[in-house]
Formats: C-alpha cells, structure tokens, sequence
C-alpha cells in the first residue's frame, strides 16, 4: 500500500502461512497503519495499530490470530524518511552520494515476532518460551558487513526503528523476507542441488529503477522477477517491495 495524505508512505505486510485468513490479515495490519502515520513515538504507533486491527477483526468476524503478520513501512516528513519494522523484512537505502545499504532483520527459527503477540501477556511468553528473546539485523554496504543483535523485552513493545536524514538519501525501501527466498538448481558431479541468491543481488536488481513516473516500483518488480526467472532463479516465498524516492 501506499499513499501522499498526510505524507508520502508506503507499507508491507507479510502475513505468517499457518495462521488463518493471514492474508486479509496483513491487509488489516497494513490499512490500520494510515490513521497513525503522524505518531513518532514508536510505542504509541504500535499500540494504535493494534488495537485498530483487533477492532476491525473483530468487525469482519475475522479470528483475532489472523493479523500475525509482519509490519515494514515509511513516512517521508519535512526532515527523515521515518521506518518503523515489526518482524522480518529488509530496509534498503541508496544515499546521494550513491552509497547503497541494505538491513535484514532476521528471527531465529524464522519465526518472526508479529504485532500480534502483543495483544496479551500469555502471546507474548508464549513466543518467548518457545523461540526465545534474541533476534539480530544483519547491515551490508558499498564496503563492509556487520551483525548487531536485538533482544525482545517482555515488558515493551518490540519495534525497530530507522530514521534517515532526508537531506542525504534518495530512496529507502522496505521489502518483505521473501528477497531472502531466491535459489537456482545447478549441477554438481551427476546430479543436481539447490543453491541459495545472495540477497544483495537480488535486492540490486529489484531496486534498479530505470524511472519514476507512475507505478514504478511495480513496473521493476515484474520487470526483476521475470529477470531472475530466466537466470535460473525462483522464490520460495511471497516478494513485497515497497520504496520511495525523491
């Protein structure tokens, strides 16, 4: 989804596989997120989102569970690109001066931690007792690459947050953990194996916009996707992106 009332935003939303109806789910958890947009502080955004999901599950006769669904988006004001991510996902960035870095976040046991499990204490020490507390961000730039762990507190609401200048990039983007699904069959001795993409090159050729005008960022997905499938290339998992550029 995406918009310009009241800022420029854009938002991704995954929904998780075994949870029903995930996939109006990550529709409700990503329509809940435009009445909030103006909110900075984190805690105060993710409870709104929350209890603004709950209630229109609740409307649609939809299972409360259904909304277990990542959350990646941004909101461009008069002086940052503002990201705020729950769950996996990636957050790429390309500079002015043309310097391109991308941030996985990344669970153990790819069980991502969604809003959901917030909505009561015994969600919350559910998740923790099975997956545990420990999840990390996995940075790579033009030169380096670095890993930086986070840990989920019991007792406040598990958010990351981005804040880019605006004054010094030209684009973020946010895309769903899918861009880390991409792999290749390829030969070896006389049979054949699965070979797993590097997520840079595949996040690279998702983000070479060759314009702006219109749906860009739909014209490069189907454009990349079609790509990767004649390199040999295919997902095992559903490929959102989301970006804005100035």
């Amino acid at each position: 989804m995406a918009g310009l009332d009241p800022v420029p935003w854009v938002v991704v939303s995954d929904g998780c596989s075994t949870a029903p109806y995930s996939d109006f789910g990550a529709r409700i958890i990503a329509s809940s997120v435009v009445p909030y947009l103006h909110l900075q502080d984190k805690d105060a955004f993710c409870h709104s989102v929350l209890v603004e999901a709950v209630a229109r599950c609740r409307t649609l006769g939809l299972p409360q569970n259904s909304i277990s669904a990542t959350l990646m988006c941004i909101a461009l004001d008069e002086h940052y690109f503002r990201v705020k991510c729950i769950g996996d996902g990636i957050i790429a960035t390309l500079t002015n001066d043309g310097t391109f870095a991308f941030h996985e976040i990344r669970f153990r046991h790819n069980a991502p931690f969604y809003l959901y499990y917030e909505f009561n204490e015994q969600l919350k020490s559910g998740y923790l007792e099975r997956f545990g507390h420990i999840y990390s961000i996995h940075s790579t730039d033009n030169e380096d690459s670095w890993k930086s762990e986070r840990k989920i507190n019991q007792h406040k609401i598990t958010c990351e947050e981005f804040n880019f200048a605006r004054k010094d990039y030209k684009m973020v983007a946010v895309m769903s953990d899918g861009v880390s699904s991409f792999f290749k069959n390829v030969s070896q001795g006389t049979g054949r194996v699965s070979e797993s993409a590097e997520t840079k090159d595949i996040v690279t050729e998702l983000l070479s916009f060759k314009g702006y005008a219109g749906e860009f960022v739909q014209r490069r997905m189907n454009k990349a996707m079609q790509t990767l499938k004649d390199d040999g290339y295919k997902n095992s998992d559903d490929v959102a992106v989301g970006a804005i550029v100035i």
